[in-house]
């Protein structure tokens, strides 16, 4: 495939070759341009839709400013690559295995994404194909009921999933049609199909949508974002984690408000969002009140959001970092903050953020993995439990990491960590 030339970012940065024009993908690889939505969502929402970096980024044609997700898709999309896990793993694995990274597991270095919740995990292979392993008392594992050790393929001979979300002890997941589905735990209506109880394998969510592009699971609520930017809710709302100044819980998708959101995040009682104009909301227990209330500086250029039990943190466009709410932080204190503070340290090469129940996780554009907070269960992968009030480079794949999340455990029993590290392009 020749390269993109002569495309320029918003800072007048050469793209090179991390380009594929979408006509081309559609033409030469139509089963891989439907793997990620092309067909079935429009042209236009590869950014929100696969919750990587900016919305928008810009290039230049002809004296003309265009935004470059209009006509290309990045190929970073198509990019595989070993799974990692560390943490408390001792209802995953046999033995404690859990302070530095280990790499799994077969069948091999094809991993796209990976979710994980209380005592398992979930993951998306290059193929489509979701994955499950772990603890299944509810069923969080497709149905084992049981505990696995090794990765469980769902059955579904479509292996069209595209994006994975885990909570407590259910997940929830988008297909590239757009329809989302959930399964595991389903005590308050997280699993969104209009029922209670637990759900062992995948059922559709009650409205029966086509236009998901982005879920959040916290402990048992979700979160969702359509194609239209519109907001919804369902399953735990005890502490106003919805932001629709009920604590009425649901068990199907409800929409919030009219507002528009381009990026949100549920932990346990709270709940944080961006809006399409760039400001930054928070809303629930611990983070403000029963509807959102915008964070106080009233910048207008936030672009990733991430929430955990009782704290925060948020990207902007410039790639600087925030936090706020119960420390350690990561500001060199164990100070709790109430509004976004920059990240000790500062800088502004960071990519992407993650809260897991105390600790935090964070991708450099180098891509270099930083995590620091609590480490009761090693979960900083830095081989021992001391905590870190300040970020620390995990040294474990070196600069390759493209993918981390770690589990948002509503009493931090669990702390588990999943990350994906480049390998090679697909295509």
């Amino acid at each position: 495939m020749s390269p993109v030339t002569n495309y320029f970012d918003s800072n007048g940065m050469d793209l090179g070759d991390k380009l594929i024009p979408k006509e081309y993908l559609n033409s030469v690889y139509p089963s891989l341009a439907k793997s990620v939505g092309i067909t079935s969502f429009g042209l236009d929402n590869w950014a929100t839709y696969y919750d990587i970096g900016p919305s928008y980024y810009n290039f230049i044609d002809s004296g003309t400013t265009y935004s470059f997700d209009d006509k290309f898709i990045p190929k970073q999309l198509f990019q595989s690559g070993n799974l990692w896990t560390w943490g408390k793993l001792d209802e995953v694995h046999s033995t404690f295995n859990g302070l530095t990274p280990t790499k799994s597991y077969s069948p091999g270095i094809n991993w796209k994404q990976v979710s994980c919740g209380e005592d398992f995990f979930t993951a998306i292979r290059s193929d489509g194909t979701l994955w499950c392993w772990g603890q299944d008392n509810v069923g969080q594992v497709l149905g084992s009921i049981g505990q696995t050790s090794v990765p469980v393929q769902e059955d579904d001979e479509l292996q069209d999933w595209i994006q994975v979300a885990s909570g407590g002890q259910y997940s929830v997941a988008i297909k590239s049609n757009g329809t989302l589905w959930g399964w595991g735990e389903n005590t308050y209506g997280e699993v969104g199909d209009g029922t209670f109880g637990q759900k062992i394998t995948p059922v559709q969510e009650a409205t029966s949508s086509t236009d998901w592009v982005k879920v959040r699971c916290g402990y048992q609520t979700t979160l969702g974002i359509k194609t239209d930017g519109t907001l919804w809710g369902w399953g735990q709302n005890g502490q106003n984690q919805f932001g629709d100044g009920t604590t009425i819980s649901q068990t199907s998708p409800t929409q919030i408000g009219t507002d528009k959101w381009k990026d949100v995040d549920c932990g346990g009682t709270n709940s944080v969002g961006i809006k399409t104009d760039g400001t930054l909301w928070r809303w629930g227990f611990s983070n403000g009140g029963s509807t959102p209330v915008q964070e106080p500086s009233g910048s207008t250029d936030w672009k990733q959001v991430s929430c955990g039990e009782d704290r925060n943190a948020a990207i902007k466009n410039d790639g600087s970092l925030w936090v706020w709410g119960t420390g350690p932080l990561g500001l060199n204190d164990t100070l709790s903050y109430a509004d976004p503070t920059e990240i000790y340290g500062g800088g502004n090469n960071w990519k992407s953020v993650v809260c897991g129940g105390e600790a935090f996780a964070a991708i450099k554009t180098d891509g270099t993995l930083w995590m620091w907070g609590k480490n009761f269960y090693g979960q900083l992968a830095s081989g021992d439990t001391t905590d870190k009030l300040i970020p620390n480079q995990v040294s474990m794949g070196g600069n390759k990491w493209k993918q981390v999340f770690i589990t948002k455990s509503q009493f931090n029993e669990y702390e588990c960590v999943g990350a994906v590290e480049y390998i090679e392009p697909v295509i």
